[in-house]
């Protein structure tokens, strides 16, 4: 009887960073490759008010006699900080501190460093004479002093890549030699292996504020494939991306394929079956400094694997 075949894709992403900083990135995905906007991404606020440029803006200042001028400015002075990161993984925010094997949490595994430096710039709001006014030119009482996370790709870079690590998709694999009336394979047979095309994954964002604005990308194109067959002993193997998706020749093994020693029947995981598991590796390139290895997506999916068995009928 034909077995339906279940699947378990997941993905693994490491990234370390030399600077990372602020919460999971929450403005609206890109479209066609459009950069979105985030004016006001977790982390990077702006001060109540102090954004002279915002549609809602209201001078806080009318009706203050003798200071109705508005001053918003920088101070000058900047500092940094030591965070922990934080990431959000299901819609909740995680702090991830050590890796996980992949797929043994939700198919997902994301490491970063777990600390990390944050720039700020320090923000003055008061209520003043005129927009040059300085110290006692402001009107008692209306200095406040905030500080403004800096977006910088290095802060911003490594959200975007988590972001793309949870778009990727796990590869289709595909048995051209396959029997098509029994849906297995044979033993001793140089069987083909190809997945279905996969696009690439690209991220982009703007995130801006008052203390500045950084554009940042990230993009993941699929590289390579690693093949393991289920079958006690064997060794993985290795296909490149356009090997993996190349045309196949019915009467010719391609470069991609997989010989099984040994019937389904012996044994495994899954009844009657071999479980694989095909992982597509992904090439990370990004708009600014960014240390990653290569994500991975990947299904697991049984196979059977039959033997041809000759009878020889004796002459009476």
């Amino acid at each position: 009887m034909r077995r339906t075949s279940a699947s378990v894709a997941g993905l693994f992403l490491v990234i370390a960073a030399l600077a990372t900083n602020g919460q999971p990135a929450g403005a609206d995905k890109d479209k066609e490759g459009e950069a979105s906007t985030a004016n006001e991404l977790d982390g990077h606020e702006n001060p109540p008010g102090a954004d002279k440029n915002a549609p809602s803006y209201v001078n806080p200042c009318l009706g203050h006699e003798g200071y109705e001028v508005h001053i918003s400015k920088p101070t000058g002075i900047t500092k940094n900080d030591v965070e922990e990161l934080a990431v959000e993984i299901g819609g909740e925010t995680t702090t991830v501190k050590s890796s996980s094997t992949p797929g043994d949490v939700l198919g997902f595994s994301l490491v970063l460093a777990p600390n990390f430096q944050v720039e700020y710039v320090q923000w003055l709001t008061a209520c003043g004479l005129d927009e040059d006014a300085v110290g006692p030119t402001y009107e008692p009482g209306s200095q406040r002093r905030y500080w403004i996370r800096r977006p910088t790709q290095e802060s911003i870079l490594p959200f975007i890549a988590a972001q793309v690590g949870e778009n990727l998709k796990a590869p289709d694999i595909t048995w051209p030699n396959k029997d098509p009336e029994f849906g297995w394979v044979y033993v001793t047979v140089e069987n083909d292996i190809r997945i279905s095309p996969v696009e690439e994954v690209y991220e982009v964002q703007t995130v801006g504020n008052l203390a500045g604005s950084v554009t940042v990308w990230v993009r993941a194109t699929p590289n390579k494939i690693v093949f393991r067959s289920g079958e006690p002993g064997s060794s993985d193997i290795e296909c490149s991306y356009e090997q993996a998706t190349a045309p196949f020749n019915i009467d010719f093994p391609s470069s991609c394929f997989y010989k099984y020693e040994n019937s389904s029947s012996i044994g495994t995981e899954v009844r009657d079956a071999f479980l694989t598991r095909t992982t597509l590796l992904w090439e990370i390139t990004a708009s600014g400094p960014l240390t990653a290895n290569d994500p991975e997506s990947w299904r697991e999916q049984p196979i059977q694997v039959a033997a041809v068995q000759a009878i020889e009928i004796a002459n009476p």
